[in-house]
């Protein structure tokens, strides 16, 4: 994880483990500017200073593989609540395996083209070891990558639309089968959760990009991802909260190159979550944990 060297659970300590993708690990910014450890430093000024606040976001996963190392990190890191990151521009779609995988001297890297973009890594022939290599070492690497993404697709020569299709007034099969694919998943980390009586809430963090393409069009709508997560997890009964308010409206919530959220942007999802740990809609995880750790003081 990107995260401090834990140690033991302390007796009074609360721990809240949030798992996600790059949006969660940060990727952009200093480990301690990351909203996780945002989140913690605003407790800590409310007077919660029993709480840390663990990183577990991964960099390309999607809900399925949050799942799995869900259930690898909970007996060691033994957490009071959990809350899920979900990155509403691609998190569908991972979750219904329209993107095919491989596991690479331990990353997880896209497998094979998914028939609408054009990779300039596989074009150059560049093997997966090299390209890892550069893409975990060097800024500049993925700064040319991602440009290069920028300028194929505004060429039109490779498109973004199975990530608006869900935005669509009228979702099509593809977008159907992402939903359906993203409930299993939801339900399987809830019942998790539920099995070890963790209380779990998920946290929609929008994709500035899309909105920004699909803002104005009469046949999507750019509220429409995040009010079909509310709905799936409204069905399961799981605390959420949608960013998309507090991210709108400021250019420097996002880097321009990769979309990915830049310090600023960190600080204000982080600040968002934790207010409504203390006395929003996330609230009753927060209450719940003082709870339990003031049963153990007492027993």
């Amino acid at each position: 994880m990107r995260e401090r060297e834990l140690g033991e659970k302390g007796t009074h300590q609360v721990r809240i483990l949030v798992l996600g993708d790059s949006f969660t690990f940060g990727t952009g910014v200093e480990a301690e500017d990351v909203y996780p450890r945002q989140i913690e430093t605003t407790l800590h000024d409310a007077r919660h200073a029993n709480v840390v606040v663990i990183n577990a976001g991964v960099p390309g996963y999607g809900t399925l593989q949050e799942t799995l190392w869900f259930e690898r990190l909970v007996d060691v890191v033994k957490p009071d609540p959990v809350l899920l990151g979900f990155f509403l521009g691609n998190d569908f779609l991972a979750n219904s395996h329209l993107i095919e995988w491989a596991v690479i001297d331990g990353y997880l890297v896209n497998k094979t083209d998914n028939g609408s973009r054009l990779f300039l890594t596989q074009k150059l022939g560049i093997p997966p070891e090299i390209k890892i290599a550069l893409h975990t070492r060097s800024h500049l690497y993925t700064a040319l990558m991602n440009a290069w993404s920028t300028i194929v697709v505004n060429a039109g020569l490779a498109t973004k639309m199975e990530e608006f299709e869900i935005y669509h007034s009228r979702p099509s099969p593809m977008a159907e089968r992402a939903i359906a694919a993203t409930k299993v998943v939801l339900d399987r980390l809830a019942s998790d959760c539920n099995k070890r009586h963790l209380p779990l809430a998920i946290v929609s963090i929008p994709d500035r990009w899309t909105e920004d393409k699909l803002n104005g069009e009469s046949e999507y709508d750019i509220n429409r991802a995040a009010d079909v997560l509310r709905g799936l997890v409204q069905e399961e009964s799981v605390l959420f909260l949608d960013l998309g308010q507090a991210l709108r409206g400021n250019g420097e919530y996002y880097y321009p190159v990769d979309g990915h959220l830049t310090r600023v942007g960190h600080q204000v999802v982080g600040t968002a979550i934790a207010r409504s740990l203390l006395d929003g809609d996330l609230q009753p995880l927060l209450r719940r944990d003082v709870s339990q750790a003031t049963h153990q003081r007492r027993h």
